[in-house]
């Protein structure tokens, strides 16, 4: 999985600390994911901002195996621009239609789709402070944030 992503050394580390850390459930890391925003409740409505849990994600402290601070969380604020092709040319947010409610959710999302070029989706993640803001538009240019 991260076997082919161009971030630093550095962080590298750190993401592969974290998701060992994961599996073996251990408190910080599920504090940092925790702290990272999941899609938002009402996403069909028009929420999306999801900020995550600023406060926790910075109180997170890692420690290497002598005890000194190998990283801490860092907060970062993380657009999300989702690849839809062209823009069409009668695009209205005014523009309502009726779904069954037993209709499949692709029906949904075509009625709504409007809002993913319209508005800005942005989402607070926690991610080690040995990463970049270049690790991260890497990785999020890699498709792997």
């Amino acid at each position: 999985m991260m076997e082919n992503v161009n971030i630093s050394a550095g962080c590298l580390s750190s993401l592969i600390k974290y998701a060992i850390s994961l599996k073996e459930i251990k408190v910080w890391a599920i504090k940092m994911l925790d702290s990272t925003a999941k899609i938002p409740s009402g996403m069909f409505e028009g929420t999306v901002t999801e900020f995550g849990a600023f406060d926790q994600c910075l109180a997170i402290l890692v420690k290497n195996k002598k005890g000194f601070e190998d990283f801490r969380g860092q907060y970062c604020s993380v657009e999300a621009i989702p690849s839809l092709g062209p823009r069409p040319k009668d695009l209205n947010l005014a523009k309502k239609s009726h779904i069954d409610p037993n209709e499949s959710i692709m029906k949904e999302i075509e009625t709504k789709i409007f809002a993913f070029y319209q508005l800005t989706h942005r989402f607070g993640i926690c991610v080690p402070s040995t990463c970049s803001a270049d690790d991260m538009q890497m990785l999020g240019a890699q498709g792997k944030l």
